[in-house]
């Protein structure tokens, strides 16, 4: 079983604040997809990597 990310773990991978991740995360179009897991909001690495793919400059 994959081990999901918390947005602090995720936020120090992509190099950002919590709070950009949290922007990433409720964008409409192009975002971080995220799961709620009892109430916390949880990654999948594989989603982070694809994101930061899709957005690298």
């Amino acid at each position: 079983m994959e081990v999901l990310l918390t947005k602090k773990d995720v936020a120090k991978i992509i190099g950002v604040s919590e709070k950009t991740v949290d922007r990433f995360r409720n964008r409409k179009t192009n975002r971080l997809k995220c799961l709620k897991v009892s109430g916390t909001v949880r990654f999948e690495r594989q989603d982070v990597d694809d994101f930061i793919k899709k957005h690298k400059s």
